[in-house]
């Protein structure tokens, strides 16, 4: 007589929505079956929002369920983080959804067709008949990609350099200037206006999404030497044809010290103990390093100056019409 192992476990259930589909259980989202990488903060939206698609969840469920009572963060904040991140996932916009509609100070809705099935059935079962010339068709399609892959890997070889990866860090609505590193190559500095508020300096990782004001209102980050200390720009009514007051601060706090005058930009060296700037000097620019060596003038203008890392050389972008983005990169040597 049979044993009765009794019923068997359910197969976990897959929510699609247009091009998308979310496994329920181990919250894998797909976009036309590639793996999408989500923010464990905003994969909970999601998954409230298929929840009850159709009607509104408010912010205040979403805040219960995002963070657990005792924790003290800026939840408004941390929320609207969260939810453009979802939305820059699935390539939707507040203005005008396709997926997630706001719902001004209240919550957001879910207003696309979604649709629950087993992941056991997400795909189309083949006939019997024609599983045999599938398999061949499978077996030759791994050998042409295998083949395209070595063709690649042959016309590649040579080439060190990684591909480039990119990854949203803020969501505000505003203006930002002068990105860099910090010394520990992972958090970083950069100056912004936010909604229309004044322009700050603020650090933020591509871990988590707040940023930490750092202050220094109406100054500009240029440059973060290895040691942690700060090249700030001022704004001034003289840019950029003047140039502007550049400062010099440690990162973790202090008054800014006014370094050098006229200047449009600059970075620092491999060791943090010198400056090269490029100065505006009677309707010219020139490339100085150490500060008063002049290696380089032009009467257009230079930006985007960079030390190589064995202060060996300078590059450098020179513009030969002022006020014309179009220009070329230079390599100025260091004698």
């Amino acid at each position: 007589m049979g044993r009765d192992n009794g019923p068997s476990p359910r197969v976990p259930a897959v929510a699609r929505f247009g091009v998308f589909e979310l496994d329920l259980r181990s919250g894998e989202l797909r976009k036309h079956g590639v793996r999408l990488r989500l923010q464990p903060r905003s994969l909970q939206i999601l998954q409230a929002l298929l929840e009850t698609p159709g009607q509104v969840v408010t912010r205040e469920e979403l805040q219960r369920r995002l963070w657990p009572s005792g924790v003290f963060v800026d939840y408004d904040s941390g929320l609207n983080t969260a939810v453009n991140r979802l939305r820059l996932a699935l390539g939707d916009s507040a203005e005008s959804p396709r997926y997630i509609e706001t719902f001004a100070r209240t919550g957001y809705r879910f207003i696309a067709p979604v649709e629950i099935v087993d992941a056991a059935v997400r795909g189309p079962t083949l006939p019997a008949a024609r599983k045999t010339h599938a398999s061949r068709l499978v077996a030759l399609g791994v050998t042409a990609i295998a083949l395209a892959l070595a063709v690649s890997w042959v016309a590649f070889r040579r080439s060190s350099a990684a591909a480039f990866q990119f990854q949203q860090v803020t969501f505000r609505r505003g203006q930002v200037w002068g990105a860099r590193f910090a010394p520990d190559g992972r958090a970083i500095l950069y100056t912004a206006n936010w909604d229309n508020g004044a322009r700050q300096l603020f650090l933020t990782n591509p871990f988590s999404p707040e940023s930490r004001e750092l202050g220094f209102k109406d100054l500009r980050l240029v440059a973060v030497s290895r040691q942690g200390e700060l090249a700030l720009m001022s704004f001034d009514g003289t840019m950029p044809i003047g140039g502007g007051t550049l400062s010099r601060v440690a990162m973790n706090g202090g008054d800014p010290k006014p370094a050098e005058r006229n200047v449009m930009s600059a970075d620092w060296s491999r060791d943090g103990s010198r400056l090269a700037v490029v100065r505006a000097v009677d309707g010219t620019n020139q490339l100085e390093f150490p500060v008063g060596t002049v290696l380089h003038k032009t009467s257009g203008w230079i930006g985007s100056i960079r030390i190589s890392p064995r202060d060996d050389s300078i590059a450098f972008i020179e513009h030969p019409v002022r006020h014309d983005d179009r220009g070329s990169v230079r390599l100025a040597e260091i004698g």
